[in-house]
Formats: structure tokens, C-alpha cells, sequence
């Protein structure tokens, strides 16, 4: 996550030892618009491949044909899991407008971009902006003088992205593209790459994150660097930050180290405490070993990591550090 916008109230983690193991894998869905969705086992479950069932804390709720053809999600099951916040809908909602950082990018971000872009520079040649989410750090990179490729999986996201750009006045360098990460690349065409606030995290699934981080392998050409900012640490515990119009509460319930995933639950709330968004997140639960050795197979070399106050991590301290860190790898 990306949650720099105002001062953290609090933050707190637990032992290492409360990591929970063996809980099960990730449901994977598609929804009636064909879109992959990614659903933890430990919030929902499949009857006879047509009922859905919610693990609601409050008690299970079953939607009846909520399931087609055994993966798939019928409007009535979507509908379902968006109205209990069992999807994740920040990233595409208003929320996200305040939620993302308003002001432009942190110093830590700031240098990832700077490396970024030099290396395309020099090469004379594009830059991914992978997740691009609204077009935040595709402004960043494109008012340094580069052609930026923003690719995110969502349309809507895409859309406000190629909006956000055309208010500034760089449309012209920026190519926005709706893709799946997962499953994007071009053969040896970005002389850099740049993924930010956890993107790598939301890919749903290890195996994923392995294909995407091959793809990238593939689409960079030799000299290009790929910063890549993600949490490989996470542990149950919270935080709460001070919006600017409200406050925002990210929980990290149960983390699996075997199936490689976690729950997390993100809560807005405006200054006068009402409630604008609370749901559950899926994400996939990274170490720092398995991201270096995933990179390198996939024809990375490690450069140098640092957190978000810039202070730089050698690779002996990533196992232990918590919080986010700003990976910077070079094609070779």
C-alpha cells in the first residue's frame, strides 16, 4: 500500500511466530465480465460448484446460484461479495482519489522514478508504469521527458489515468493500455520499469507473481532497470494514517506462509468517523528470499533496496525489516 497523503497515528505488529501456516489457497473466479477475481479461502467457499458461501464473522451467508459452471460468478454472487466487502473496490472507487498520495510522490518514490528514467534515457527507450492505477507516477515519468506505457487491469483506472496525463499536457508520450499484468509484455522493447504501493502483492496468487516477474524479464532489454516497491515482510498487526479528509486503517488479519497469501482489511473513514469503505483484501504474501531468487531467474540482478525514508537496505537486512522497501533490479 501507498499511504503517505498525512501523519500515521499508529502502528503496530506482532511476533514473527503469529504468522499462521496451512490455512489454503486462493479461490480464483471469474466474474460475468470475464475479469479474474481473487477470493481467500478463509472468507468464502463453493457448495455443489453453484452456492456461494460467505464467511461472514457475524455468520456464513449463503447466495444461492451464486457460482456458474463451477468458477465462475454470477451478478447475483458478485454482487454479493461487493456488497459485504469481500472484493476489493478501493483502487476503483472515489475513495482512492484521497486515498492515494495527492501531492505527488514521496522522496523514496521520487528516486525510484530518477532511476528509472535514466536508464530508459540512455537506452532511448520507453518506461512501464505497471499497475498505473490513476496515473500518478505516469505524470512523474513523463514530465521527465520519457514515453510511458500505463497498463492496469482495470478500465476505469485506465480511463482517469489518460485523463489525469491530458490535464497536464503530456498525453502525447503516454500510451495507456488495459492489460493483466500477469500476463503482459512486449519482447525486448522497455529500457525501464516501475511498479509501486504494493501492485506486485495483488497479482492474487505466487504463481503469478512469478509469470508477471518473467514477463518483465522479457519485455526489459539488457541495461534496463525495474524498481519495484512491495512489502515482503508482512505480519498481522495495524496501522491508521491521518488523511486529508478523513483517516485510513490498513489490518493485516492472518498471513499464510505456506499457501503464500494474506488477509488484510482496509477501513476509510472521514473526520466525523463515518465509515466509507471497509472490505477485505487478498494479497499474496512475498518474502524477500523468494522475490530475490524469482528475479533472478527471471534475469534480474539485485542493484540496491531502500525504505520510505531513503535509508538504504543491504540484502542481509531485507528478511527482517518491516514495512515497504523500494527494490531496484537491472536486466542483464
Amino acid at each position: 500500500m501507498d499511504a503517505r497523503a498525512g501523519g500515521r497515528k499508529f502502528r503496530s505488529r506482532h511476533a514473527h511466530g503469529c504468522a499462521r501456516t496451512g490455512s489454503g489457497v486462493a479461490v480464483i473466479l471469474f466474474d460475468p465480465d470475464g475479469q479474474l477475481r481473487i477470493l481467500p479461502t478463509n472468507a468464502v467457499a463453493i457448495v455443489d460448484s453453484v452456492d456461494l458461501v460467505i464467511r461472514d464473522p457475524r455468520g456464513p451467508i449463503v447466495v444461492r446460484n451464486g457460482i456458474r459452471n463451477g468458477s465462475e460468478l454470477t451478478r447475483n454472487g458478485l454482487e454479493a461479495l461487493e456488497r459485504h466487502g469481500y472484493l476489493s473496490s478501493l483502487f476503483e472507487s472515489d475513495v482512492a482519489d484521497w486515498y492515494l498520495d495527492e501531492e505527488g510522490p514521496a522522496e523514496d518514490t521520487d528516486a525510484a522514478i530518477t532511476t528509472v528514467v535514466s536508464a530508459a534515457a540512455a537506452l532511448g527507450r520507453p518506461v512501464l508504469d505497471c499497475c498505473c492505477g490513476f496515473g500518478r507516477l505516469s505524470i512523474s515519468l513523463l514530465s521527465q521527458g520519457v514515453e510511458v506505457y500505463g497498463v492496469d487491469v482495470s478500465e476505469r483506472s485506465v480511463a482517469a489515468a489518460a485523463a489525469n496525463v491530458e490535464a497536464e499536457g503530456l498525453l502525447e508520450g503516454f500510451r495507456p493500455i488495459i492489460a493483466d499484468m500477469a500476463n503482459f509484455g512486449i519482447q525486448r522493447f522497455f529500457g525501464g520499469a516501475i511498479s509501486a504501493a504494493n501492485s506486485l502483492r495483488y497479482l492474487g496468487s505466487m504463481g503469478r507473481v512469478t509469470r508477471h516477474m518473467r514477463l518483465m524479464g522479457q519485455s526489459l532489454v539488457e541495461g534496463a532497470v525495474f524498481a519495484l516497491e512491495v512489502d515482503t515482510n508482512s505480519m498481522p498487526g495495524g496501522a491508521t494514517w491521518n488523511m486529508p479528509r478523513g483517516e485510513l486503517t490498513w489490518e493485516v488479519l492472518s498471513v499464510d506462509t505456506l499457501a503464500g497469501e494474506s488477509l488484510e482489511r482496509v477501513t476509510v473513514r472521514d473526520h466525523s468517523g463515518n465509515t466509507l469503505l471497509s472490505e477485505l483484501q487478498h494479497q499474496v504474501s512475498v518474502s524477500s528470499d523468494q522475490l530475490l531468487e524469482i528475479a533472478s531467474t527471471a534475469g534480474f540482478t539485485f542493484r540496491e533496496a531502500w525504505d520510505k525514508r531513503r535509508k538504504s537496505l543491504s540484502q542481509a537486512e531485507l528478511p527482517e525489516y518491516e514495512g515497504n522497501i523500494w527494490y531496484i533490479f537491472d536486466r542483464q
